[in-house]
């Protein structure tokens, strides 16, 4: 899938859209089906007029995915990091969110 935010370009002076969700299922992988969607989606973009494309990925990610991104042409501009921490909940809660 692929996105342009509009608003996003216009305050950053950019001219870029953005891949999202590129997967291929674990069957069909290492047959050039993520490469072929990826370069789909960047003629796509340049023909809308568009001078860059980003994507953001796990950079642990074990599929190879980063690979085919840099094969592509990819480069990694910023690496982020994800925190997480058990919290201990007081006896007879059980962290389950009630719905209305």
């Amino acid at each position: 899938m692929t996105f342009i935010f509009a608003e996003e370009n216009a305050a950053l002076g950019a001219s870029r859209g953005w891949l999202e969700h590129v997967s291929v299922r674990r069957p069909w992988r290492r047959r050039g089906l993520a490469s072929a969607l990826i370069v789909s989606a960047l003629r796509r973009l340049r023909e809308l007029g568009l001078a860059e494309a980003m994507l953001g990925a796990d950079a642990d990610n074990l599929t190879g995915a980063v690979r085919v991104y840099e094969a592509l042409g990819f480069r990694r501009t910023r690496t982020a990091a994800n925190y997480r921490k058990a919290i201990e909940l007081p006896a007879g809660v059980t962290g389950q969110v009630a719905t209305g």
